[in-house]
């Protein structure tokens, strides 16, 4: 047990502050600031514990119950640096952390030459996991700010880790912002990370549930995640990303379905909330599936105000609201492949071809704060379809509440919002929708 300590200035190969071998520490309120590991672990460092399971289990009280590997409980890990895992490297065994700080950590790449051969040789390696790498792992409620990694995971990079109850801001990478790898991610929020791929997150497996991602950036794709294999996403909020390429909110590589998602003024080039792009010629033919998902206010330069699909794509779009988006061409959805779209139960302003399809005003609550829930009277309830949809909204609302499914990631409730008066963004037919940026 290490308790209460604080570990500063420390210099090391691996694990700058502290490094353990074939052990599982406990570690609780002791403090890391400006350690530095020339290889691995600026703050911290454990490797090849044999006894080192996963953390899945939690006892009666809700709280996870650590089986084995090291556990860190309610510390403040802040400018600590190393090539890889800014503060902790942990890749081969598994270990917890629970209410903790990542502030300002850094992986930064290395640029070594070899001088003693005829011909120098040179490599460059490094600037992974800004504040910690995770190869498994559970963290939960903890605060990463600021942290920076230069190739990849600006605050973590994570393999089949699970990330739970936790914020995220203002970190910063070349790939994947906030988080790059294939972790599972709960009821956490993304705000105001940057990347040059996947602004919050760069994404290669696992999944997203009942998270916050908003106002995040990247100079390319993906402006909030880069879905780059099968990711799927469920329950999410993604508002106000900005990529300088495609997909505002969501860059799409695989098959993926996205379920009771709202997409709320998002910004790109082509496909201001979403781009469902191939990886090449040779790949297969992947679809993209929307349920029950919500999108206004999204912006496209070019083409697909919502969603921008390119060729050799599948998309499907079931039970959703596709209402005052705008783009150049295809101010809801831009189609650039040969496979038909398969869009039904939905709301599309302008219409669209398919069964149960609609071009009335939903009736939103109030557009220009994000609130998308349904007033009394939307077109929206009761008219889409059970098969396939989820038996829960975005909030947890069971569906159906009246006598069908609702279009849209929420279902509409009596005790949601009176119906008195004329809100923003109601009336009849098509008219004029105004567009929040």
């Amino acid at each position: 047990l290490v308790d209460g300590f604080n570990i500063t200035n420390g210099y090391a190969e691996y694990g700058g502050g502290m490094y353990w071998y074939a052990y599982a520490p406990v570690i609780r309120n002791c403090t890391f600031w400006n350690n530095e590991a020339t290889e691995e672990g600026g703050a911290n460092m454990t490797t090849f514990n044999p006894n080192a399971p996963f953390f899945l289990s939690y006892n009666s009280e809700g709280n996870a119950e650590p089986a084995g590997g090291m556990t860190i409980y309610d510390c403040i890990f802040t400018d600590n640096q190393a090539p890889d895992g800014g503060a902790i490297s942990v890749w081969d065994d598994s270990f917890a952390i629970f209410r903790s700080e990542f502030i300002n950590n850094q992986a930064k790449e290395v640029y070594w030459c070899d001088f003693s051969k005829t011909e120098k040789e040179c490599v460059e390696y490094g600037g992974l996991g800004g504040a910690l790498i995770a190869g498994k792992a559970l963290i939960e409620d903890c605060q990463f700010s600021h942290n920076h990694a230069d190739n990849a995971g600006g605050a973590v990079l994570a393999g089949e880790a699970q990330i739970r109850d936790c914020a995220f801001l203002g970190n910063n990478s070349r790939r994947g912002g906030a988080i790059y790898g294939r972790p599972t991610v709960r009821r956490s929020t993304f705000l105001e990370n940057s990347a040059g791929s996947g602004g919050a997150l760069n994404m290669h497996g696992g999944m997203l549930d009942d998270c916050t991602i908003s106002n995040n950036t990247a100079g390319g794709e993906g402006g909030g995640l880069l879905a780059a294999s099968h990711v799927p996403v469920s329950n999410c909020i993604f508002h106000q990303n900005i990529s300088g390429f495609r997909g505002g909110a969501l860059f799409n590589r695989g098959s993926n379905h996205i379920t009771n998602c709202v997409f709320v003024a998002n910004v790109a080039r082509d496909g201001g909330a979403v781009a469902n792009l191939d990886a090449g010629v040779l790949e297969p033919v992947q679809t993209l599936m929307f349920m029950n998902c919500s999108f206004t206010g999204n912006t496209a330069e070019g083409k697909g105000g919502a969603i921008y699909n390119g060729r050799k794509r599948e998309l499907k779009v079931i039970n959703s609201i596709l209402w005052g988006n705008a783009g150049l061409e295809g101010s809801e959805i831009f189609n650039n492949a040969t496979i038909p779209l398969q869009v039904s139960y939905s709301c599309i302003l302008g219409g669209h071809d398919g069964i149960g399809n609609i071009s009335l005003d939903p009736r939103f609550v109030n557009v220009s704060e994000s609130d998308l829930l349904l007033r009394a009277g939307s077109p929206c309830v009761d008219a889409g379809t059970s098969e396939g949809a989820p038996d829960r909204d975005i909030r947890g609302v069971a569906r159906p509440q009246g006598a069908g499914w609702d279009m849209g990631a929420y279902e509409y409730d009596e005790g949601d919002i009176s119906d008195e008066g004329e809100g923003e963004g109601e009336g009849e037919g098509e008219g004029e929708i105004p567009i929040y940026v």
